[in-house]
């Protein structure tokens, strides 16, 4: 996983997800010695990628999935992840010195499977007394967010939509990304777009709605994650302390339709579609519900 990228090497190292290092050459780069490691892609300043620097050293497509990559704007080092395996199971090892006993795994191990159990029951139990969705305290809007797998085109949808106490739709987003195995990191990659959205529109107070209770339990936590989504857990934290006040909840999917619609609709579009001040044709009627309730 890249963090400040002064371990990994462009050249070597697997770096950018689904392309081997054999398969992205110097090409005409005259002196690649001044550009070896992954830092040497970042502008030091605004801790983005130097799309100039990019651009120059790879083609369009390898371009498109390096900018795919969440950049922390708090300098961290890089973290060594072995990624999913063909049987579903996830190898993880983090490359700072530590390594876990196979007993240390095994239990490990159960409390996921526990853990998930205990997620399971409750956002069942909790669907059952849910119905619609709630308007948020007056001078506070409220963000939902969800994520959708679209197998047959190797692609996930985001949907976002914003709303004030008034039920009026002040954003709404539907956009598709990269492939996304992970349930939990589609979730997080909803979030994360929805905040960086707000903050750019100078909103002071919001509250953080989404349907994975997983997900909302790690952002809630005080702990650090070591898992393989630690990376973009610690980037969602940090923007949620940029509001004067932001509340992460859970809510069962009844309550989280529109956002589960837009979503969805991102099987239909490119890139992405945005409404701002205004809602989608699509999900009107859903909207005008939960507005009456």
């Amino acid at each position: 996983m890249v963090g400040d990228g002064c371990s990994i090497d462009i050249w070597i190292d697997y770096w950018i997800p689904g392309v081997k290092p054999t398969s992205h050459e110097r090409g005409g780069l005259a002196l690649p010695s001044l550009v070896s490691l992954v830092s040497n892609l970042i502008d030091p300043d605004t801790k983005l990628w130097d799309l100039s620097r990019v651009r120059s050293l790879f083609p369009p497509q390898i371009v498109v999935e390096i900018t795919k990559l969440w950049l922390s704007i708090e300098a961290h080092k890089d973290k060594l992840v072995w990624r999913e395996t063909q049987g579903g199971r996830r190898n993880q090892w983090f490359h700072e010195g530590k390594c876990l006993s196979p007993t240390q795994s095994l239990e490990h191990a159960w409390s996921l499977l526990s853990a998930h159990q205990n997620v399971t029951r409750v956002e069942r139990s909790a669907e059952k007394h849910t119905v619609s969705w709630c308007k948020p305290p007056l001078r506070v809007l409220k963000l939902n967010v969800d994520g959708a797998i679209f197998p047959d085109q190797h692609r996930v949808g985001v949907g976002i939509i914003l709303r004030d106490n008034a039920s009026t739709v002040l954003m709404a987003v539907s956009m598709r990304e990269s492939e996304v195995n992970d349930l939990a990191k589609i979730e997080l990659v909803a979030m994360l777009k929805g905040l960086q959205l707000c903050l750019t529109m100078d909103i002071k107070d919001l509250i953080l709605e989404s349907d994975s209770l997983l997900t909302v339990n790690q952002l809630n936590e005080d702990t650090n994650s070591w898992s393989f989504l630690g990376n973009i857990i610690k980037e969602t934290k940090h923007l949620l302390t940029r509001f004067r006040s932001c509340i992460v909840r859970h809510i069962g999917c009844m309550r989280h339709l529109v956002a589960h619609r837009l979503a969805r609709y991102a099987w239909h579009i490119q890139d992405v579609s945005m409404w701002s001040g205004s809602c989608p044709d699509f999900v009107k009627e859903v909207v005008r519900v939960d507005s009456a309730l």
